[in-house]
């Protein structure tokens, strides 16, 4: 019997942080959308790099390996944006 390649199938995503956080981190089952093996085997999903991701956006490979060995890849953006209120001031003249 062949063993086909599981079907990798990802999705585009954004991490918010907060505060004084400035990196995100998200596992590849945060990114699956759908992946399956045609035959029915177990697999397991990694992230290249598996992160943590500083603000921004990062291109990631996400990557199905099923129990055989056999792999698949799809690409995906993670953006990590920072989601910290803006403290705007005036001037402000003291008159002594």
């Amino acid at each position: 019997m062949v063993n086909d390649a599981p079907v990798a199938a990802c999705v585009d995503t954004t991490i918010s942080v907060e505060g004084g956080v400035c990196t995100g981190s998200i596992t590849a089952a945060d990114l699956d959308n759908g992946t399956i093996d045609p035959n029915g085997n177990g697999f397991t999903l990694a992230l290249d790099p598996p992160g943590p991701y500083a603000l921004g956006a990062h291109v990631v490979n996400f990557i199905a390996t099923d129990d055989c060995g056999a792999a698949d890849t799809c690409v995906s953006t993670i953006t990590v944006i920072n989601n910290a209120p803006v403290v705007a001031c005036r001037d402000t003249t003291v008159l002594a």
